[in-house]
C-alpha cells in the first residue's frame, strides 16, 4: 500500500486500516520540502529528513495495534498518520475480505439473496464518514439474479466499476434513481467499487453462485 507525502505538508491518506504482515510504502512526491516518516512509539523511522521527490521507505507491520507517526519537520503543523493494523474479517470467502478489509465497517457479513431474482444496492448509503458506500456492502446471489444499483443522491458523485468483469458504468451520476443493473449469468466474485471514493472505502462485491 502506498502513501504520499506532498508540499501540502501532509500524508495521503493520513489514515489506514490494513492486514497484519502487510507492507506500507511512503513516497515522497512533493520537491523542495524536507520530510522524514518517525513513528512516535520509535517502531519505525525513515531516517534524516529528505526532500527528493520518488524517494520512498517501507515497513511491514508484522502485529495487530495503532502506529502514529509524523514527519518531524512539521509535525507542529499537523503532518501525523495512523496505522491501523488489524486481522481481516473471515466470511470464507478470502477474494471478497481482502477486498473489503478496512471499508465502512465490513466485519464479514455477506447479504444472501440466493432467492430473489432481482436485487438492489444502495449507492451512496451511509458510510466513511458520509454517504460513500454501498449497502449492501457485500451479496450472494444465484445465477441469473439482476442486481440494481439505485443512487441514494448523497455523497456528491458516484459510479460503479468493476474489477472482475467488463460490464460495469464509469459516468458519474449525482441524481437519485437506478442507473445501472447488470443480471449475472456466471457464476464467481466480481468485485467493483466507485473510483471517486474507493480510496476511503466504497468498495462492494457481488458473489455468484
Amino acid at each position: 500500500m502506498y502513501l504520499g507525502m506532498s508540499n501540502t505538508k501532509s500524508f495521503s491518506p493520513p489514515a489506514i486500516k490494513i492486514a497484519p504482515d502487510t507492507t506500507v510504502t511512503w513516497e515522497w512526491i512533493g520537491n523542495n520540502t524536507e520530510y522524514n516518516v518517525a513513528a512516535i512509539d520509535e517502531t519505525f523511522d525513515s531516517g534524516q529528513p529528505v526532500s527528493e521527490e520518488g524517494e520512498t521507505f517501507e515497513y511491514t507491520f508484522e502485529a495487530e495495534g495503532t502506529h502514529r507517526y509524523v514527519s518531524e519537520p512539521h509535525a507542529d503543523a499537523g503532518m501525523k498518520g495512523v496505522v491501523v493494523v488489524e486481522t481481516a474479517p473471515s466470511s470464507g470467502y478470502p477474494t471478497v475480505d481482502e477486498w473489503l478489509a478496512g471499508t465502512n465497517g465490513y466485519d464479514g457479513t455477506i447479504a444472501d439473496r440466493m432467492d430473489a431474482d432481482l436485487v438492489e444496492v444502495a449507492t451512496g448509503a451511509e458510510g466513511a464518514e458520509g454517504h460513500f458506500a454501498f449497502d449492501p456492502q457485500a451479496v450472494k446471489v444465484s445465477a441469473g439474479t439482476t442486481v440494481r444499483w439505485s443512487w441514494t443522491g448523497r455523497g456528491g458523485g458516484h459510479n460503479v466499476v468493476f474489477e472482475d468483469a467488463d460490464f460495469g458504468d464509469e459516468a458519474i451520476h449525482v441524481e437519485p434513481g437506478v442507473h445501472f443493473e447488470e443480471t449475472f449469468t456466471e457464476t464467481g466474485i466480481f468485485r467493483y467499487s466507485c473510483h471517486p471514493h474507493r480510496a476511503i472505502g466504497q468498495r462492494g462485491a457481488v458473489i455468484v453462485e
